[in-house]
């Protein structure tokens, strides 16, 4: 009742055979999805992040406006409030004592060619700005004046922004293209 050899050749062949769709299916399947993972990241990278980066900007802006910390017209100017966290966080004595750093730091990421460029930059630099242990203060500041950290490192931005600009040859006032 066994099979004989004859029949035992074809049905390893056929086996064969089922095996090799299926594991041509199986890697072009692979390959497909590797190929929309990998279109995936390069979506998220050129599209979704340079998006999100913007949407923080705008929600520190407004955040900003509201808590009347700094203006929000032309230029972006800080406001008593703004001044205040400015001083009473450290901040301001933060960038003055390492001013000559963060400038050199800056510098290099930013051609300061032009006011709005160094303004946007300076914003940019001190949202992505590594404080180190001072980091802690700016936590602070934020928890006692009830404010997110993004809003603390824009004032330092504001603050930053002006000491750039005058470093570049132009004035804070310039901003308004007046």
């Amino acid at each position: 009742m066994g099979m004989d050899q004859t029949e035992l050749k074809f049905a390893k062949k056929i086996g064969n055979w089922v095996s090799a769709i299926i594991l041509g299916n199986t890697r072009e399947l692979i390959a497909r999805i590797d190929e929309r993972t990998n279109q995936m990241l390069v979506d998220l990278n050129e599209k979704i992040k340079p998006d999100l980066q913007n949407v923080r900007e705008r929600f520190a802006a407004l955040e900003g406006s509201i808590g009347k910390t700094f203006a929000s017209g032309s230029p972006v100017s800080l406001l008593p409030k703004g001044q205040q966290v400015l001083k009473e966080s450290g901040l301001m004595k933060y960038i003055d004592e390492n001013k000559d750093a963060l400038l050199a730091k800056f510098g290099s990421v930013c051609p300061m060619t032009n006011q709005y460029d160094i303004q946007e930059q300076s914003f940019r630099f001190f949202n992505d700005l590594d404080f180190g242990l001072f980091e802690e203060s700016l936590k602070k500041a934020a928890f006692d004046f009830g404010m997110d950290i993004a809003t603390v490192r824009r004032i330092g931005g504001i603050y930053f922004r002006d000491i750039a600009l005058l470093k570049a040859g132009f004035k804070p006032e310039d901003l308004d293209g007046k």
